[in-house]
């Protein structure tokens, strides 16, 4: 996997002589290996998760899992992909209920689970407040 870095930008001549007498940083918050502030987004900052979809009784396994930095990108991701086939169904006249994603490690642990229903927005009223229930 390729390492990825942040565009250099332009600077003037007084500016760059400055930046040769600044310190360095050597970490920042997230980054505890001294690598300094550029420091690429490795693979070993990357942790795969699963998204297996559940149905009630039935599990649909995902064999492959995807790379993310954090649990909450996964969950984001997760959400995101729940719109998408809950818009499948609805297109193919079934209605989405009861199903979520169910995300774990490699090693099966169970991290989190989104409910396909979590994934939309919540109604709202004409002034903008949500119903009572």
């Amino acid at each position: 996997m390729p390492a990825f870095f942040l565009p250099a930008r332009r600077v003037r001549a007084d500016e760059a002589s400055a930046a040769r007498q600044a310190p360095v940083p050597q970490t920042f918050p997230g980054n505890k290996t001294g690598a300094g502030l550029f420091a690429p987004v490795t693979e070993a900052q990357m942790q795969r998760y699963f998204f297996h979809i559940r149905d009630g009784e039935k599990k649909e396994v995902d064999l492959e899992g995807a790379e993310f930095e954090t649990l909450g990108l996964a969950i984001e991701d997760a959400r995101m992909a729940a719109r998408e086939i809950m818009a499948e169904k609805v297109l193919a006249g079934y209605e989405p209920d009861g199903q979520f994603f169910e995300i774990t490690d490699e090693s099966g642990v169970v991290l989190a689970e989104v409910s396909f229903r979590s994934a939309l927005k919540p109604k709202t009223t004409v002034d903008g407040e949500p119903p009572p229930r």
